[in-house]
């Protein structure tokens, strides 16, 4: 027994050197370290393996199989870095651990937490079946007890270490938002505004705090209550207890020893001064009075959405319940595509784990042209693994949401038994099952309040996005821009577009990553220029729309009338103008209810907008102008592509979640209608200007379809529907070879926009 002083960047009381063999899978070639032969490979599954002895060079991770060893390294030409493999540092508990493994099992030796856990325990039920996991579980219990009865950890005040980054971030932070009120003094940026970055700024310090404190933890060892142990004090027993999954979240820690951050009201709105101390500092009287909104609301919580829990269970039941698998293939040829899941730039659920158990709807193909998976195939764990090693980033599946069956889903539709790792068996009452797998945690969900203490879960704004990737940035055909005075492209499509990274060493062009680009948004490389994994490609502002000129010229302010469709206020420090566009109902408040009634009668009906007039005097561009928006161009102002006219901002950041989760939950199982609902075209065509009445703005969309009256010489048959282009193709055809030209009508479709919402269409 010798004594190394960590294992893996973990200390250890003390460590031990195991000769552990090596055996290759005659299949796949994947090396496993087991004290047995071992019966299946966890990779392919192979049953095959050979004993291999191999060597790890220390420098560059590069293993050789060979019996006797080499002096140097063939891969990065070290000298004497080639280490015996079959032997490995390990502790002696993480032996006595393995003992209760089945035969055949690779050895483990890393960190046991509950996830850790969890996922050994999959993997042994896949690989030795239901019997051996049974024994392997009774076993692990049996070790639980043994051991907890033995020793446990004890815990001190001084185990909660704060990091001392802490108070550099604080005062960093408190610098920002000092800018910001500033800025806002200055008459730079409005009170929204204001509220909203400084959300973010201490959002942003307390999750670099949180990074901090859990290293901090993992840094300090435990307390030792003033006794000399020398150097073989263990792990610190709080950040022990969280790590492992035993006790404890990271925000409980972070309020702990971090800072309990931004707080919300009752309403949900955000309380901008945050609490910069944390329970270990104690609270002053300021921080303990605002604490009290958010712990009263969790106490308040607590009591009151327990029973709502439980009905939202009893009623997701009675809607689920008729949901049986009833037949083995509904033959469905629709399905969805499937790609990995990301929060900003964050990747939060891997492609692989998103397809594992479905079924596939089309052939999966490598870039070598290699079948993965074949149409109605399941996606094993292997063939998952296969398709994010062949760098694939989308794969269509089968879906329940596409599921044909008469009643009920289908097996192939559903896909696996996640209880069982098998396909789903006809009769399954799998309706019961999501009922169940929702309403579960609804408990867990009411408590979660009570546990943080009404601490505000907002996230950071996004406002740009880097490569995830090398290669080549392709704008896709959706994506118009203009080149602004810096240099950069503006996006000036209403809808905005994507911009993709391919790749640049594939023939085919394989996509590497795609990414959502808004209206407004300046795009730092040109379509088909290199991009740099890490280099920022993307920027946008995170609390503003942005209405843009995309024509070059002079701007002409029209029916933009100050009191009537136009407000202006002075800034109260700064005392410049703000200026914002207002609707008739707030004009009308504003004149009073006097003489509203003779108004009506002498004004026409006005519509808030911006021309762009060119050198000869026509307009090249109208941009209406939507209530709320703050006005930024002048009259007689000259303009270039990308200049912002006007800005709409942002309401006020609130809490993602008021109360904890729960009633989001049920909010998303009531079909309510939303508030500001948009207006959404419901056929393809081409947009045309109507009238404008007092109340509504009137928009016209012509079909891509035309309906055939007369046929004339042309083979179209009469009462058909073409396609636009095809008809003018027709026409144009036959009036070269002055033929009888066919007729058509078209139809058009009516929306009516209330009047000031914002219109994401222009006409033509």
């Amino acid at each position: 027994v010798i004594t190394v002083h960590s294992v893996g960047g973990i200390p250890l009381l003390d460590a031990i050197r195991v000769r552990v063999p090596v055996f290759k899978c005659s299949a796949c070639g994947h090396l496993i370290q087991s004290s047995s032969h071992p019966r299946r490979c966890p990779v392919c599954l192979g049953e095959e393996f050979t004993p291999a002895v191999t060597w790890l060079c220390e420098k560059c991770g590069f293993v050789r199989q060979k019996e006797t060893k080499v002096k140097r390294c063939p891969h990065c030409g070290g000298i004497n870095t080639l280490k015996y493999r079959n032997v490995i540092v390990s502790t002696p508990g993480r032996i006595i651990l393995n003992a209760a493994m089945p035969k055949g099992y690779p050895f483990i030796n890393e960190v046991m937490t509950q996830r850790s856990i969890a996922k050994h325990i999959t993997q042994i039920y896949m690989l030795f079946g239901l019997a051996e996991t049974v024994k392997v579980l009774d076993k692990l219990k049996d070790l639980g007890f043994k051991y907890s009865t033995l020793s446990g950890v004890s815990i001190s005040i001084k185990d909660i270490a704060v990091p001392k980054e802490k108070y550099e971030i604080v005062n960093e932070a408190d610098e920002k938002v000092g800018q910001v009120i500033s800025d806002f003094n200055r008459g730079r940026i409005t009170d929204g505004e204001r509220h909203n970055k400084t959300v973010d700024i201490w959002t942003k310090a307390k999750n670099l705090v949180s990074k901090n404190v859990i290293s901090a933890l993992e840094a300090s060892k435990a307390d030792s209550g003033g006794v000399d142990f020398g150097d073989t004090e263990g792990l610190n027993p709080v950040f022990m207890m969280m790590y492992s999954g035993a006790r404890g979240s990271t925000e409980q820690i972070l309020q702990l020893a971090g800072m309990r951050g931004l707080m919300s009201k009752t309403s949900g709105e955000i309380i901008e001064a945050p609490i910069k101390a944390n329970f270990r500092e104690g609270l002053s009287v300021l921080e303990y009075f605002i604490s009290t909104h958010g712990g009263r609301k969790g106490l308040a919580d607590t009591a009151l959405k327990t029973s709502n829990a439980g009905y939202l269970t009893r009623i997701l039941v009675d809607v689920a319940q008729e949901v049986i698998v009833t037949e083995e293939d509904c033959g469905t040829i629709k399905g969805l595509t499937m790609t990995a899941l990301y929060e900003g730039m964050t990747e939060i659920a891997p492609l692989r784990e998103r397809i594992l158990g479905r079924v596939a709807l089309e052939d999966v193909v490598a870039p070598d042209g290699r079948v993965i998976v074949h149409y109605n195939e399941e996606i094993t764990e292997v063939k998952a693994r296969e398709i994010e090693q062949a760098g694939i980033r989308q794969v269509a599946i089968r879906s329940v949401l596409t599921c044909e069956a008469k009643s009920g889903v289908c097996v192939k539709c559903y896909g696996r038994n996640l209880a069982r790792g098998k396909m789903v068996e006809v009769g399954e009452a799998v309706g019961i099952i999501a009922a169940q797998s929702i309403g579960e945690p609804g408990t867990q969900l009411t408590l979660r309040t009570f546990h943080i203490g009404g601490t505000a879960s907002t996230t950071v704004e996004e406002h740009m996005i880097e490569a995830s990737e090398s290669g080549i940035l392709h704008y896709d055909a959706d994506l118009t821009t203009v080149r602004n005075k810096h240099g950069e492209w503006v996006v000036t499509s209403r809808r905005g577009g994507h911009v993709s990274i391919l790749d640049k060493r594939d023939k085919r062009s394989r996509t590497l990553a795609r990414h959502i680009v808004n209206h407004g948004a300046h795009i730092k490389v040109q379509d088909g220029g290199k991009v740099t994994k890490g280099d920022a490609i993307i920027e946008w502002d995170p609390y503003a729309k942005v209405i843009m000129t995309e024509q070059e010229g002079v701007v002409e302010l029209a029916d933009i009338v100050p009191g009537v469709t136009l407000s202006e206020e002075f800034h109260a420090i700064s005392g410049m103008p703000i200026r914002v566009i207002i609707s008739e109902e707030l004009r009308d408040l504003k004149r009073g209810a006097s003489d509203k009634g003779s108004a009506k009668k002498e004004e026409k009906i006005l519509s808030p907008r911006v021309l762009i007039r060119n050198e000869a005097g026509d307009v090249v561009g109208d941009y209406q102008l939507p209530v709320g928006a703050h006005l930024i161009a002048e009259d007689g102002d000259k303009v270039e592509p990308g200049d912002p006219l006007a800005k709409l901002y942002k309401e006020l950041s609130k809490t993602k979640d008021i109360t904890g989760g729960l009633p989001r939950v049920v909010e998303l199982f009531q079909a309510r209608k939303p508030k500001e609902k948009a207006v959404i075209a419901r056929n393809k065509g081409r947009v045309k200007y109507g009238k404008t009445t007092r109340r509504f703005f009137e928009i016209l969309v012509q079909s891509h379809l035309v309906k055939v009256v007369d046929a004339g010489d042309s083979s179209l048959a009469p009462g058909s529907y073409v396609e636009d282009e095809v008809f003018n193709a027709v026409c144009e055809e036959l009036e070269a070879k002055k033929k009888k030209v066919p007729t058509c009508e078209r139809e058009e479709e009516k929306y009516f926009i209330p009047r000031g919402k914002h219109i994401t269409v222009l006409e033509g």
